[in-house]
């Protein structure tokens, strides 16, 4: 299956771009993203792409079925990948609910962040998951 483009410029708003006192700087903010179902490994992965090209740090996982691969020195989100086997129903897939869990694992991870730039880059991330919604479902049904 071929990757699906999601929107970033719709989930950066004018409050994320100028916030008063700190600011979240370019390299940031992605530039693209984009997700696949892995069919090898039954998920559904998730890219962002940024201006520079930052090596990753290793996988992080935040539940059994959500994993990030951040930034090795930045710790931005460069990868979410999200297990699409649902063992209540036997089948692969990823629905609205599990994309929820995604949005309260981010939401748990923010707390622990410590640094202005990673916590900002994650609600600026979740902003993009909310507003593709739709088209990560559809992404993941094949």
């Amino acid at each position: 299956m071929a990757p699906i483009q999601l929107r970033i410029q719709d989930s950066v708003d004018d409050a994320k771009k100028r916030t008063v006192g700190l600011n979240l700087s370019t390299f940031d903010i992605p530039r693209s993203a984009s997700a696949v179902y892995d069919q090898t490994a039954h998920a559904l992965v998730i890219r962002f792409q940024y201006i520079d090209r930052e090596g990753p740090a290793p996988a992080q996982p935040l539940t059994k079925d959500i994993t990030v691969v951040t930034g090795k020195n930045s710790g931005k989100l460069l990868l979410i990948r999200i297990n699409a086997w649902d063992e209540k129903s036997g089948q692969l897939r990823v629905t609205f609910n599990k994309l929820a869990d995604v949005n309260r694992a981010l939401d748990g991870a923010i707390s622990s962040l410590k640094r202005y730039n990673q916590k900002e880059n994650y609600h600026l991330i979740r902003s993009v998951l909310s507003s593709n919604c739709s088209s990560l479902v559809s992404a993941a049904a094949g």
